[in-house]
């Protein structure tokens, strides 16, 4: 009978937890205030333009950050209803792709 050790266990389960940890564990430490300065910024309709602003740069980003963008895209929604979200995630995504491309063309040679 094998003994179970932590050696054994494959790198990709720690590379998992590790950045599992990193997500969750900010998530746990700052969720209300992170919640309340939303409720305070979408209540006042001049920040609006801000935290789209904001969105739109994390997920424009994303490609060399590492921004959460299934949390970014929701956020959007949430901030701007489904249609607004949809259009400022979609153009973002495509900003970042064009980036992405950008980026392998100039670093290939």
């Amino acid at each position: 009978m094998r003994r179970f050790s932590l050696r054994h266990v494959p790198k990709t389960v720690w590379l998992l937890l590790i950045v599992g940890a990193a997500i969750l564990i900010p998530f746990c430490l700052f969720e209300e205030s992170i919640n309340a300065w939303f409720a305070s910024a979408t209540a006042d309709g001049q920040q609006r333009w801000m935290i789209g602003l904001a969105l739109f740069g994390a997920l424009a980003l994303d490609i060399v950050l590492p921004v959460p963008s299934s949390l970014a895209s929701t956020l959007c929604g949430v901030v701007f209803g489904l249609w607004g979200g949809f259009w400022i995630s979609f153009m973002a995504m495509n900003v970042s792709c064009l980036l992405g491309y950008l980026l392998g063309l100039l670093c290939s040679n």
